[in-house]
C-alpha cells in the first residue's frame, strides 16, 4: 500500500481583492453617511414645526381674551417674541436646529421681518408698540420657521403650511 501524501496550501488574499473589498466597503460608507444627514435634517425640521406648534400654543394660552401682547414685549416701540419662559426655551431650541445660515439668535419682532433675514424663526403681528408698550393690540399673529426645505407657518386662524421658499411675511400665513 502507498502511502497519500497530501500537501495543503494556505491561499491568502490578493493585494487586488482587499483593495476592491476596502472600495465596497467605503462606497458603502458614503452612502450610510449620505442617508444620516438627511435623516438628520428631517429630525431638525421637525423639531423646528415642533417649537414653532408650541410657540403658537403658549401664546394662545397667554391669550387674556382681548389680545397677545402678553406674548410681547416692547422696548422703544420695537416689539419682540418673549425671551424669557417657554419662549425663550422654544426659540433657543429653534436657533439650535436651524439650518446653516440662520444662526442669529432669537426670534423677530413685527416690524423688521424680512424674507433675507437670518433668525430662525420669526413673529409677525398687527400690533404696534409704543414706548414700553402698544399703542394698538395685538388681535393677529403668524410664526414663521426656517426648516432645511424652506419655512413652515402657523397663525393665529390655525392655519399652517410649509413653503419652499419664504413667503411675503403677515399676520395670517399667505
Amino acid at each position: 500500500m502507498g502511502y497519500y501524501v497530501a500537501i495543503m496550501y494556505k491561499r491568502a488574499f490578493t493585494l487586488i481583492e482587499l483593495l476592491v473589498v476596502i472600495a465596497i466597503i467605503g462606497i458603502l460608507a458614503g452612502i450610510v453617511l449620505v442617508s444620516l444627514n438627511s435623516a438628520r435634517n428631517k429630525g431638525k425640521d421637525t423639531r423646528i414645526i415642533s417649537d414653532v406648534r408650541s410657540i403658537r400654543t403658549q401664546m394662545e394660552n397667554d391669550y387674556p381674551g382681548g389680545n397677545y401682547n402678553n406674548s410681547f414685549t416692547v422696548a422703544g416701540g420695537v416689539q419682540s417674541l418673549l425671551n424669557t419662559g417657554n419662549y425663550g426655551t422654544l426659540v433657543a431650541d429653534a436657533v439650535n436646529n436651524a439650518p446653516s445660515g440662520y444662526t442669529t439668535a432669537g426670534a423677530l419682532n413685527a416690524g423688521a421681518v424680512a424674507n433675507t433675514d437670518t433668525h430662525p424663526m420669526a413673529v409677525y403681528n398687527n400690533g404696534v408698540g409704543s414706548g414700553s408698550g402698544f399703542s394698538t393690540n395685538v388681535t393677529a399673529f403668524a410664526v414663521y420657521g426656517r426648516t432645511s426645505t424652506g419655512v413652515f407657518c402657523m397663525d393665529s386662524a390655525g392655519n399652517a403650511k410649509s413653503y419652499t421658499t419664504a413667503p411675503t411675511y403677515g399676520v395670517i400665513c399667505p
